[in-house]
C-alpha cells in the first residue's frame, strides 16, 4: 500500500511540473506575438484637423494654430475636416475666423468657423427667440476681469429712491436685481487682452443674451440707474425671490444668519402713504390759517344798513352794543326801535 501511495504522489508531481511549463510557454508565445503585432492594425484610423492651442471668437485661423492627429475613422464627427489646409489660409482674403470657443485637442468643425474670408458675426452665438444686449460696465468694477464668455451673470440696479422715499429720505439709494442667470456671451474689443496680463484693460460693455421683454428692462434700468453684474456659480441655475435694498435698511441689525432683514412693502403701501401725507397736509393747513382781531357787525334800521367792525373776546359771541336810532329814524314800525343782524 505504502508503495501504491508513492508512485502516485510522484506521478503528481510529475504532472504539475508539466503544467507549469507548458503555461509559461503559452504566456511566452502570447507576449511575443503582442510585441510584434501592430496596434493600430485593430482600429481603423484617419488623421483630421484640431486645434493646438485655445481657440476663442474672433480668432483668425493660421496654419501653425492646428494639427493633424490620427483618429477612429468610425468616431469623425460631422463637419472635421481632413487637411490643415483646408480649414486655415496665409492669404487675407481667404482667411477663416473662429466662431465658437475650442479647446486644445479638440476637433476643428465647420459649424465653430466661418466660412473662407468670413467674419466673426455676434448673431452666430444668440440662441432662437433671443437677443444680445450690451451692458455698460464700470471701469473700476474688478468683476468684470473675472467674467468669460459663457458664464452665468445676475444684473443688478442701483437707482435713486422715487415717489414718497425721496420726500422722506432725500437722495436714498435703493438697489433691487433685475435680472437673473443670465448667459454672457462677451465683451467688447477693449476685453480682448487676457484678464491679469500686462496692459489688458476690463472691458467697457458686457453683452448678454436675454429675452425680448428682458432687453427691454435693460434699455429702461440704463436710464434709471447704475447697472452691475454679479458672476454665479456655473451650477447655480435658481432664482430666489430677493427684495430691493435701501440706504437705509444697510443700518438694520442683521438676523440669525448674518443677513440683514429687509421686509418687502405690500402693493398697497404708496396708497396708504398718499392718503396719509394728504391728510396730513390738509391739518397742518388748517392750523395754519390766520384769524383776524375784529369782526363785521351789520346793523339794519328800518331799510338802513349800517356797519361796525368791534374786537372779538376770546372767540366768544357776546352783546355788542349798539347806538339807539333816533325816533326819525325808519324802523319796523315801533319808536326808538331798531333790528340788529348777525355778527360774521
Amino acid at each position: 500500500m505504502r508503495t501504491r501511495a508513492y508512485a502516485m504522489l510522484a506521478v503528481a508531481v510529475v504532472l504539475a511540473g508539466l503544467a507549469v511549463i507548458l503555461a509559461q510557454m503559452w504566456v511566452r508565445d502570447q507576449t511575443r506575438l503582442s510585441a510584434h503585432a501592430d496596434p493600430r492594425a485593430s482600429v481603423a484610423t484617419v488623421e483630421i484637423v484640431v486645434a493646438a492651442r485655445s481657440l476663442r471668437f474672433g480668432d483668425p485661423l493660421l496654419p501653425e494654430m492646428l494639427r493633424l492627429v490620427p483618429w477612429p475613422a468610425a468616431a469623425i464627427p460631422e463637419g472635421a475636416f481632413r487637411s490643415i489646409a483646408a480649414v486655415a489660409s496665409d492669404s487675407a482674403t481667404a482667411r477663416r475666423v473662429v466662431l465658437r470657443a475650442i479647446e486644445a485637442g479638440e476637433a476643428v468643425l465647420a459649424a465653430k468657423i466661418s466660412s473662407p474670408g468670413g467674419q466673426a458675426s455676434l448673431s452666430t452665438l444668440v440662441a432662437p427667440d433671443m437677443r444680445a444686449v450690451a451692458v455698460p460696465v464700470a471701469p473700476g468694477d474688478g468683476i468684470a476681469a473675472l467674467i468669460r464668455p459663457d458664464d452665468r451673470v445676475d444684473v443688478l440696479l442701483t437707482r435713486r429712491a422715487s415717489g414718497l422715499d425721496v420726500r422722506r429720505s432725500g437722495q436714498d439709494l435703493v438697489v433691487e436685481v433685475l435680472l437673473q442667470n443670465v448667459r454672457v456671451l462677451g465683451f467688447d474689443p477693449a476685453r480682448r487682452g487676457e484678464a491679469g496680463s500686462a496692459g489688458a484693460a476690463p472691458g467697457r460693455a458686457a453683452t448678454l443674451e436675454v429675452t425680448p421683454v428682458q432687453a427691454q428692462r435693460l434699455a429702461l434700468a440704463r436710464k434709471l440707474g447704475t447697472l452691475s453684474l454679479a458672476l454665479r456659480h456655473v451650477r447655480d441655475t435658481g432664482r430666489p425671490r430677493t427684495p430691493a435694498l435701501s440706504t437705509r435698511m444697510l443700518a438694520r441689525p442683521p438676523d440669525g444668519n448674518g443677513t440683514a432683514k429687509v421686509v418687502a412693502a405690500p402693493a398697497s403701501a404708496g396708497l396708504a402713504q398718499r392718503i396719509a401725507l394728504k391728510a396730513q397736509a390738509a391739518m397742518a393747513a388748517a392750523r395754519t390759517v390766520s384769524v383776524p382781531d375784529t369782526t363785521s357787525v351789520r346793523v339794519y334800521r328800518g331799510l338802513e344798513l349800517s356797519r361796525y367792525e368791534v374786537h372779538r373776546e376770546g372767540g366768544r359771541h357776546g352783546t355788542i352794543p349798539v347806538p339807539a336810532p333816533s325816533v326819525d329814524a325808519p324802523g319796523d314800525g315801533r319808536s326808538g326801535t331798531g333790528w340788529i343782524g348777525t355778527a360774521k
